[in-house]
């Protein structure tokens, strides 16, 4: 990538801490709330086969 401001080792770093990615989705989900909607079609989602 030639983005500038990316930092690429620390967002791998941030993605290995699976429980702060988690933590801050829920944040997400508190402040703007959860995603709504039809699912993209031919994406599996969260729960594949449950409907």
């Amino acid at each position: 990538w030639e983005v500038e401001n990316a930092n690429l080792k620390e967002f791998v770093t941030f993605m290995d801490d699976r429980s702060a990615i988690e933590l801050m989705k829920a944040t997400f989900g508190i402040y703007i709330g959860e995603v709504t909607g039809e699912a993209t079609p031919g994406a599996l989602g969260l729960h594949p086969g449950k409907k």
